[in-house]
């Protein structure tokens, strides 16, 4: 079983961390403290200026990290959250630079868990900040799709956190075959633009930002 205490105290100070997700599994790191920053990295083998997509537990940490969604978009995140849907949208002041991409963006999902996965909402409501979330492998090189092939990736590697998940999680998440996340870019006059097609279909999105955008 989870350790939710050691778990968070392995992400506060510095260690990159795995995590399971509604899709495939990540790589999370403390993006208030510069080591943590730089074991990520280290250990991606990635260039400084790429931000990763973050995790959050409610709409207050969105708020932190972002500026004032435009058009209607709230409304729509509030009926299509929580879900595999990714959305970059402006970075406010307060957001942690790491995560703030060269155009000045950071990118926000909060996720649906499930009954195997809901000790993560525990977590992130317990650390109260964004939880930057980045695929299992080094830049350039397929991801890990499942929790087996991501400790395999993790092991024997310095600095890393690797949480102690049941014998019925691991199955849980082994029996899934999951696409990446659907990452959404909103502009500043209330329209979309859609990055990467993951689970959640662009005929879903499309659809939800139709009905809200006739009623502004």
């Amino acid at each position: 079983m989870v350790s939710i205490e050691e778990y968070a105290d392995a992400w506060l100070s510095g260690n990159v961390c795995l995590h399971p997700t509604d899709t495939v599994p990540g790589l999370s790191f403390n993006p208030h403290l510069a080591l943590a920053e730089q074991n990520f990295i280290a250990l991606k083998a990635r260039t400084p200026d790429k931000s990763p997509i973050s995790l959050i537990s409610s709409w207050e940490v969105s708020a932190r990290c972002w500026r004032p969604l435009p058009g209607s978009w709230e409304d729509i995140l509030r009926n299509l959250w929580r879900s595999t849907l990714s959305v970059v949208w402006l970075a406010s002041a307060k957001c942690p630079k790491p995560l703030i991409a060269a155009d000045g963006t950071c990118g926000l999902r909060m996720p649906e868990w499930t009954q195997d996965t809901a000790w993560m909402h525990q977590l992130l409501v317990r650390l109260n900040s964004p939880f930057p979330s980045s695929s299992v492998n080094q830049s350039g090189q397929p991801g890990a799709i499942d929790w087996i092939s991501a400790v395999a990736f993790l092991k024997g590697r310095d600095g890393v956190y690797v949480p102690k998940l049941t014998p019925r999680q691991i199955e849980s998440h082994q029996e899934r075959s999951l696409s990446p996340s659907t990452v959404i870019r909103l502009e500043e006059d209330g329209s979309l633009d859609i990055i990467r097609e993951g689970v959640l279909s662009r005929g879903a999105i499309k659809k939800k930002w139709e009905q809200y955008a006739k009623r502004s």
